[in-house]
């Protein structure tokens, strides 16, 4: 019996007890009759049959206490037993003021206030780390944090569940998922870090994490969990073919089974379609079967819109329920600009046609969402959503795209909202979109740049104090910091703008070289910061120009060496021409006189002087 898993047992035990009603009599004799069972095998067991620790009412109470709940009769019974059973396994003395922090922390509703509960903690049991990384982070800060936690734990965790693989490879696929979602450019390093610890012996453990399957499982979920993604660009994508290198390496090529083979042709085909298309048309040399994973790579690297309808009707024909080919379909008609408002109606009402069975996810419904311009295209869709009963499924992202379109045409006013207007009557759609966000309470970053992005063109003067409002001491993601950058571009009465005793642009310069990052991803990713995208250093760099910042101008060619950012030419163009001519001529034929392999920046896609 180990320490570890007896007091995750008892502590499962000590939580329901917490949360069970007094008057549950024979839910909570239940778990007093398995408690007995766990203490007379700890106190049989050669390791513990010493220990005679054992936890009184009063401790039982006074846990509780520190937590917020009562205990009376049977619960004080369960909750002492629970609380037995820690104590004579553990080997460290504990007492109850060290648990407290524990489940305080399982309790925390999301991962940075759960991390908040265990700071400045030494002694840290692997449930509850694990907790925390298999939560779903609900902003960049958050997977942050996880993956922190991840570098610091991942020892102690392996070691813990290393019998029990499936614990460790559902924290890996979970932070692969959200880094793939949140910040690709962490996902090489995780993932390297990952296999490089699995697989080292070092330890003293052979970690049966990385086998051939879940490894080429791995391959492949990485490229759809970007084809999931919200928001994807070339970089992105290298990052996502990097990490899956590290994994083809681990596994070798002769090892590489069908499924991982797909994977690595869906992700090259976001950076060379011409190759995608050569792997795949050679993979049946190599895998004859017509699997899923073929179906869902032939569909994702279609070129035109008759390739993908044939790749389409020819995997379903073979599984007509799977609802990853409809994902698959549908993001890729949105890539190829074919996915309309008119067509996410037909898609839609096709969908739910089919909801007995087939699974509609929240991926599909929102790449679908996406193509809704107008407010009775909203309503048409929510219409058709209520008469199937699965609004309640996907009202946060409904709600968040109605919000989005209200804002859009903020100062209009639509007679017939038949939805909203069971919740509302407002006399504009602005004010309509300013009563859906406030009645939403869990407002995480996305949600709050949603709306700030909204207020931008209504009240640009008040979008800093917002955005502390709001984002209440979390992190925000780029486009809350994208939406201070354009608040900097209005104008009040042709004068710029002031946030406080500070002109709108010297917040707003602040805020971005505050969050964004200053280096290379490094092994604390809390730490590192916001990694741009090309279209927010293209905003970054209008306002200094708006504002004359030559000096801030001046270091963002620096800053790009450091974070390692390979600008596009047409941004590269932008900076330049903000430049001093002097200045600009001077770094170009600095980057031309650098040889080719010799310098990161030699790289990039310089313009002549000519250009200028």
């Amino acid at each position: 019996m180990k320490e570890g898993a007896v007091m995750e047992i008892a502590m499962f035990h000590l939580l329901t007890c917490f949360f069970s009603s007094a008057q549950d009599h024979s839910w909570l004799d239940e778990q007093t009759n398995h408690l007995d069972v766990l203490l007379h095998r700890i106190s049989s067991h050669k390791r513990y049959k010493h220990n005679v620790r054992e936890a009184t009412d009063e401790e039982a109470i006074a846990l509780a206490g520190s937590l917020g709940f009562d205990l009376t009769g049977r619960k004080l019974t369960v909750a002492r037993k629970a609380l037995s059973c820690i104590f004579l396994v553990s080997k460290s003395g504990l007492v109850v003021k060290d648990l407290s922090p524990w489940i305080a922390s399982m309790l925390a509703p999301s991962v940075s206030q759960a991390c908040q509960e265990l700071a400045n903690l030494s002694n840290i049991p692997a449930f509850v780390t694990c907790d925390i990384l298999r939560r779903t982070p609900l902003s960049q800060n958050d997977l942050y944090l996880q993956l922190d936690l991840w570098n610091k734990f991942q020892e102690s965790i392996a070691k813990a569940y290393h019998e029990k693989t499936s614990f460790i490879t559902s924290i890996v696929k979970n932070i692969t998922f959200y880094c793939v979602q949140f910040d690709p450019y962490k996902l090489p390093q995780f993932i390297s870090c990952t296999v490089e610890f699995l697989s080292s012996k070092n330890s003293g453990y052979v970690f049966k994490v990385l086998d051939k399957e879940f490894t080429n499982s791995l391959i492949y979920s990485i490229a759809f969990y970007f084809i999931q993604a919200s928001l994807k660009n070339h970089d992105g994508a290298m990052c996502v073919i990097r990490a899956q290198e590290v994994l083809v390496k681990h596994v070798t090529h002769p090892n590489l089974n069908q499924q991982g083979f797909m994977g690595v042709v869906m992700a090259i085909n976001y950076v060379s379609e011409e190759k995608a298309q050569r792997l795949l048309e050679v993979s049946h040399l190599h895998f004859p079967e017509r699997s899923s994973y073929f179906h869902l790579a032939q569909i994702h690297v279609s070129s035109t819109p008759e390739q993908l309808l044939h790749s389409f009707n020819s995997g379903m024909a073979q599984y007509p329920h799977s609802a990853s080919m409809w994902l698959v379909f549908v993001k890729k008609l949105q890539s190829l600009e074919l996915l309309s408002e008119r067509r996410a109606h037909k898609l839609l009402d096709q969908l739910l046609s089919r909801r007995q069975h087939l699974i509609i996810s929240k991926d599909i419904v929102s790449t679908l969402l996406h193509a809704v311009e107008s407010i009775n295209g909203i309503e048409h869709f929510i219409m058709e959503l209520e008469k199937a009963q699965l609004l309640p499924k996907f009202q946060q992202i409904v709600i968040s795209k109605y919000m989005s379109l209200l804002y859009r045409s903020g100062n209009e006013k639509n007679v017939r909202k038949p939805y909203l207007d069971k919740m509302v009557r407002r006399s504009s759609n602005l004010e309509c979109a300013r009563f859906l966000f406030e009645r939403t309470q869990r407002k995480t970053p996305a949600f709050v740049a949603m709306m700030l992005n909204g207020e931008v063109a209504h009240r640009p003067e008040e979008i800093f104090s917002l955005y502390c409002e709001h984002l209440e001491g979390k992190i925000p993601d780029q486009q809350c910091l994208a939406a201070l950058l354009r608040a900097c571009l209005e104008r009040k009465q042709g004068h710029v703008i002031s946030w406080g005793a500070l002109y709108a642009p010297q917040v707003a310069v602040h805020e971005f070289k505050k969050y964004v990052a200053q280096k290379v991803p490094s092994t604390r990713p809390s730490e590192d910061g916001l990694v741009p995208s090309n279209q927010l250093w293209k905003l970054y760099i209008r306002v200094l120009v708006e504002a004359s910042y030559l000096a801030e101008l001046a270091e963002i060619i620096r800053w790009w060496e450091q974070v390692q950012f390979r600008p596009p030419k047409s941004t590269l163009l932008l900076l330049l021409r903000a430049l001093p001519r002097e200045f600009a001529e001077r770094h170009i034929k600095h980057a031309a006189s650098v040889p080719a392999d010799a310098h990161f920046l030699s790289s990039w896609p310089w313009p002549t002087v000519d250009e200028l």
